[in-house]
């Protein structure tokens, strides 16, 4: 209960002004670091701004758990295929004419280590 009670006076402290002495802080048991707290501040401004451009780390994260929790092959089967299935970004990514749009299959693992390369970049370029 203590980690608990502590980390609700940590947010209560940056998020809603509340002022703690050196006698509360005192017993804390463990620090915030910059980066855990802009990743706190992301999740703050929305869950769902935040979860749709997961960091690599949790999106493979999430993807392993599905598939080493699919109760049945049929389940698996699907949650493989919606890996390789092209996504908007991928048409945004590469224009193809309608007649090759079977073509997003295939190059469903190129624009995605694309768009990584790209994202990878512009968190660099922002740091």
């Amino acid at each position: 209960a203590g980690f608990v009670v502590q980390q609700a006076l940590m947010l209560a402290a940056r998020y809603c002004n509340v002022q703690l002495n050196n006698e509360m802080t005192a017993g804390f048991r463990y620090r915030i670091s910059d980066s855990q707290w802009r990743s706190i501040d992301a999740f703050q401004s929305g869950p769902e701004l935040w979860m749709s451009k997961p960091p690599l780390r949790l999106a493979i994260h999430m993807w392993l758990n599905r598939i080493f929790t699919a109760s049945r092959p049929r389940i698996l089967l699907w949650y493989c295929m919606s890996m390789l299935n092209p996504s908007i970004n991928d048409y945004e990514l590469v224009s193809l004419p309608r007649k090759l749009e079977p073509l997003y299959f295939v190059l469903r693992p190129f624009t995605w280590a694309l768009r990584r390369i790209r994202i990878s970049r512009a968190r660099n370029h922002a740091n």
